[in-house]
């Protein structure tokens, strides 16, 4: 039996809502107009929703596993693995726009012919541009990623948000859940 959304959107805790816009550090000068783009839309939002909270932040391009303790990486590591973990647990993925491989250093030579690793090394990949939603320190949203065989984009989180805060938005009530896609 499929969950309709009212029913679903009654387990997403209510209260503010926090969204985090992080960029990747040093991109490509398209990347970054990209980057530009939605931050200015983001603002928009902010501006006119109630108890949402708006951060940004950055991330390098790639980071090598395991970081260097006290290092920024550990930072991206560590919510890399709570939003694979969510998008998991919501049956989705988030491979392509993040990706993960392990190093060639973690591979000896004599593992070459058996294809086992070493000492489980591995970079991860991150995206240009990725969009969370919590709500009660909750992560609800995430963008983008594989849902349902769909891929949402930031741009498509982007436009859930400016129609969950949108002023003429159809007569029907807003409940938690409008924006976020984890649930």
């Amino acid at each position: 039996m499929t969950a309709r959304k009212s029913d679903v959107a009654s387990t997403i805790p209510e209260g503010p809502m926090t969204v985090t816009l992080r960029f990747r550090s040093d991109p490509s000068s398209v990347a970054e107009r990209r980057q530009q783009r939605l931050a200015e839309r983001l603002e928009a939002v902010a501006d006119r929703a109630d108890e949402t909270t708006l951060r940004t932040g950055h991330w390098e391009d790639r980071v090598r596993v395991p970081a260097a303790e006290g290092s920024a990486a550990v930072e991206a590591v560590t919510l890399y693995e709570e939003l694979r973990a969510a998008v998991d647990e919501a049956g989705g993925r988030l491979h392509p726009f993040f990706q993960e491989h392990e190093t060639l250093d973690s591979v000896e030579a004599a593992d070459l012919t058996d294809s086992t690793t070493g000492d489980g090394e591995r970079d991860i990949t991150f995206p240009v541009v990725c969009l969370t939603i919590r709500r009660s320190g909750r992560l609800t949203g995430v963008y983008p990623c594989w849902l349902d065989g769909d891929h949402h984009s930031v741009e498509d989180g982007l436009a859930r948000l400016e129609a969950a805060t949108d002023g003429v938005r159809s007569s029907a009530t807003t409940v938690s859940g409008d924006a976020e896609n984890l649930w």
